[in-house]
């Protein structure tokens, strides 16, 4: 499919979520309508490009979340050690 069609379809059933009240259920239904064709219209325009540096972020995922989270704690770890106590900083 067209990546402009897919956009504008995608950016109409997105603002029809938001608009329309339709209820639970169908609201739900047409949120997942509106997921899959976003996700669609992503693989198609990242497919037009090379994704070297997407293939290795996505191959060392986890290892980047496992060092951010270490790094993150360390971090807090030393700012409660000299008494910073302040949820705002920890954020920053």
């Amino acid at each position: 499919m067209n990546t402009v069609a897919l956009i504008v379809i995608f950016l109409l059933l997105n603002a029809a979520c938001f608009l329309l009240n339709m209820g639970l259920v169908l609201n739900s239904i047409l949120e997942t309508i509106t997921a899959v064709i976003g996700i669609a219209m992503i693989i198609n325009i990242l497919s037009k490009f090379s994704s070297g540096w997407l293939a290795y972020i996505g191959k060392n995922s986890m290892a980047i979340y496992l060092m951010h989270i270490m790094a993150t704690a360390g971090v807090r770890i030393f700012m409660m050690k000299l008494g910073i106590n302040s949820i705002a900083l920890y954020y920053i």
